[in-house]
């Protein structure tokens, strides 16, 4: 069951004299819903990330947080101190490195999550293949995960974290890897997920966010500089140009089917 996600007032530095990574930041999420986390290159994204699933708690020790993170009904005051995985999922930048490198095939790559969680089962395989054609990976189960291309292996690396089943999902930078038609399947793949997960998809480039999101945030040196609907977004996104990719959007919007939103994008960014 997808869960609420509330940051609080939270700040977060790295070591005492570094500056903040993050500053009062605050954002409620919807559960069940598609929030896109916009913003360049050091803007906070992936720091924030970190924080929801625990990571930076767990693994740096020595940095200063303050404010509240607030999973469901559980609160962590300032950070959790864990990783909170499987109720938190997230998906790297770069899906190489969720990959184990141990199994022969995909679905044993899978099935490697839940044996790790201990989970066990004789409806295990049935659950994994379910899952691969959920994702449209069904004729890649017995193949080699090293042998997939980039967004083969991207939506792999989500399957990985899907088995899981995680209520909250965090997507860092996933276009990174996907071409124009590999990246409206993995939208295809968000939209399908709406309402049985709380997902954040953090990204510099906007066609995902643009085919998937119900909020849009967009942050820049660790604060968050805007935050609304998707009407609110496409009204404010001509403010935006020295921030975000703006005027790539054409060739996404140009293979989108005519509409009132994609022209009503297109008017407000200058598109004719």
């Amino acid at each position: 069951m997808a869960l609420e996600l509330a940051i609080s007032e939270f700040s977060f530095q790295y070591w005492k004299d570094s500056p903040r990574a993050l500053t009062n930041v605050s954002l409620t999420i919807a559960p069940g819903s598609v929030c896109a986390l916009l913003g360049p290159t050091n803007s906070g994204k992936t720091t924030l990330l970190h924080a929801i699933t625990g990571i930076l708690g767990s693994h740096h020790r020595d940095a200063i947080a303050s404010g509240q993170i607030r999973v469901g009904d559980d609160a962590f005051t300032p950070l959790p101190d864990r990783v909170l995985f499987p109720t938190v999922g997230l998906t790297l930048q770069d899906p190489y490195y969720q990959i184990s490198g141990l199994c022969d095939t995909v679905v044993e790559e899978i099935s490697l999550t839940l044996e790790t969680l201990d989970i066990h089962g004789s409806d295990i395989p049935s659950r994994v293949m379910a899952l691969l054609d959920k994702l449209g990976l069904s004729h890649l189960a017995h193949r080699k995960p090293s042998t997939l291309s980039g967004g083969e292996l991207q939506r792999v690396a989500l399957a990985n974290i899907l088995v899981a089943q995680p209520p909250i999902l965090l997507l860092d930078e996933p276009s990174n890897s996907l071409d124009g038609t590999s990246l409206r399947r993995f939208a295809s793949i968000v939209c399908g997920l709406k309402g049985s997960t709380t997902m954040v998809v953090a990204d510099y480039q906007l066609e995902l966010a643009i085919l998937t999101a119900d909020q849009f945030v967009i942050m820049d040196g660790g604060k968050i500089i805007f935050s609304g609907d998707r009407v609110q977004f496409i009204g404010n996104l001509s403010r935006f140009r020295a921030l975000l990719p703006v005027g790539l959007l054409e060739q996404t919007l140009r293979s989108i089917p005519d509409s009132t939103l994609r022209k009503r994008i297109m008017m407000t960014i200058g598109i004719r």
